[in-house]
């Protein structure tokens, strides 16, 4: 009868031993811990103790009490593990060059910087340069914020040099290799200092903030719970987020929106200041740009960069 006993008690031992390895190996590495911590443990324990005391009221006292002992010194190690990995991936983001990329099925635009608050020195990642940036592993020295198509739903046409530009035309020409012809459908002429690699950009953070001026500032968390936002490379502090409720992460929300992107803001670029007050009034760019209207010294300064 021992024997049935001792026989049964394995088996049951090692069908959790095998469910909680094979919890790591399937699931997300929290969904695996929350079960491996709060299931598969206690069950573990008791039949261990069970094993060496042969008492069942016992046992159970002595593998609750050491479960208990275990889940103490667990949390605080993983919060200091969350905490470290929050601090890694901030420097990250203060150090690294970004990378923002468009996802329509395929990887269609990509154009990498190295802060959010001068994004002039941007580089516009050529096909070939596409080619190999989906082919290969996320790079680790870069964050890359790859952001799905569908997280621009909300938005149904916007205005930019002179165009207004329905949903479906702004990822047309997000994704074309010749976006020039789209502009000449629109405004007749390309004019010489126009340019539109440049113009996808300044174009996919205006969609951006419109997307965040339409939506609640959970919109955010929400998307990237939806995978309609990556971020890489891979940090479980940021996996987090997908289990936490939205209430929660809401306080969080101003501190993820780059401070160009917030709704009140206007998005920046190589048309605009880079001091915070001097900005040329959109018509006034389009005068310049468009019909090539003379400007001033002051207005020369604000469009050098891209002339």
């Amino acid at each position: 009868m021992d024997d049935k006993k001792i026989s049964t008690s394995s088996i049951v031992l090692l069908v959790f031993l095998g469910l909680s390895i094979l919890s790591f190996v399937f699931l997300s590495i929290f969904v695996s811990a929350a079960l491996f911590l709060f299931v598969f443990l206690p069950v573990i324990l008791f039949i261990l103790i069970r094993k060496w005391i042969s008492k069942t009221f016992a046992s159970l006292v002595f593998s609750t009490s050491a479960w208990l002992n275990i889940v103490l010194i667990a949390i605080p190690l993983i919060a200091g593990l969350i905490v470290l990995d929050i601090k890694d991936f901030s420097q990250e983001l203060s150090n690294n060059n970004k990378v923002l990329a468009l996802q329509d099925n395929d990887l269609v635009f990509a154009a990498e910087f190295k802060n959010f608050e001068d994004m002039k020195n941007i580089k516009i990642y050529s096909s070939a340069e596409l080619q190999s940036f989906k082919s290969n592993a996320p790079p680790s020295n870069k964050v890359v914020i790859l952001i799905d198509k569908s997280f621009f739903d909300s938005v149904t046409n916007l205005k930019i040099m002179g165009m207004t530009l329905s949903r479906d035309e702004m990822f047309r020409f997000i994704s074309s290799s010749n976006p020039e012809e789209l502009i000449r459908q629109k405004v007749g002429v390309v004019p010489s200092s126009v340019k539109p690699d440049e113009l996808k950009l300044i174009l996919l953070v205006n969609m951006a903030q419109d997307v965040i001026k339409r939506n609640s500032p959970n919109f955010l968390i929400s998307s990237y719970k939806a995978d309609k936002i990556k971020i890489y490379p891979y940090h479980f502090s940021l996996e987090l987020i997908k289990y936490l409720p939205d209430s929660l992460l809401e306080p969080l929300t101003s501190s993820i929106i780059p401070k160009e992107i917030n709704k009140d803001q206007k998005p920046q670029s190589s048309l605009s200041s880079n001091s915070q007050t001097k900005i040329l009034d959109g018509k006034r760019i389009n005068e310049i740009v468009i019909n090539h209207s003379q400007p001033n010294q002051e207005e020369l300064s604000l469009i050098k960069p891209c002339l």
